[in-house]
């Protein structure tokens, strides 16, 4: 990978870094979601980088692809909260989320972090995703839950916020072998449902098209709930 392009994930993932873990305390029972989410967005200008999508926050079912309209004025409440952000830097994404537990059910934000974890052991050039995802599948039913298997972690390319190769949260048969130069983002999610996702009936993330700007529907823009 060139040497200026590295550099920019990099400085992407420093400032991802740092905006969550200033975020993290703000999230509270009684916080404005919008509150937040502006928060996190204003925070990664400020640092130099741009959003690479809206601030998601994802409550409880909500698995991914909610962020707060400009006159939403939902609060927090004992929820499980999914702090799901995106930062480029010349084009060139690092994204990553935080579980943050406020009703009362550590355990399955701690088996989304052992998912997490199993992985990051693992990754390299080589691995095929197939074993990253057994790993994942081991981790979080050793804790007793189940992972969402039709979310998949995913590559990340310039201005492409998913691309290919999908990584799945499950054991499967056959899987794509990593390369020097990759860049993922490793996506587990644990549940005490059924395992799988749906659509919900609602369009909440945007993103740019064409030589000029126009926000129009992403592919993947339907907020995906747990059943």
């Amino acid at each position: 990978m060139d040497a200026e392009i590295l550099d920019n994930y990099r400085k992407a993932g420093r400032i991802l870094a740092e905006v969550l873990q200033e975020a993290k305390p703000k999230v509270d029972v009684g916080v404005p979601l919008l509150e937040v989410a502006e928060f996190v967005e204003e925070a990664i200008r400020s640092k130099g980088g741009l959003p690479a999508f809206p601030c998601n926050i994802s409550l409880d079912r909500s698995a991914a692809h909610y962020t707060p309209s400009p006159k939403d004025e939902s609060v927090f409440a004992e929820n499980m909260v999914k702090l799901d952000v995106g930062v480029h830097v010349d084009g060139y994404i690092a994204d990553a989320a935080i579980t943050i537990d406020l009703s009362g059910h550590e355990d399955l934000a701690l088996a989304s972090q052992a998912g997490l974890d199993a992985a990051l052991e693992l990754v390299g050039p080589g691995v095929s995703t197939a074993d990253i995802g057994k790993a994942i599948e081991e981790a979080i039913v050793g804790y007793g839950y189940k992972p969402v298997y039709n979310l998949t972690g995913h590559g990340l390319s310039r201005y492409i916020a998913h691309d290919l190769p999908a990584v799945p949260n499950k054991r499967m048969d056959k899987g794509v072998t990593l390369k020097e130069g990759d860049v993922i983002a490793i996506e587990p999610f644990a549940t005490n449902g059924s395992g799988r996702i749906s659509e919900a009936p609602i369009t909440e993330i945007y993103g740019f098209s064409g030589s000029r700007p126009q926000r129009l529907p992403a592919a993947r823009a339907l907020m995906k709930e747990i059943v």
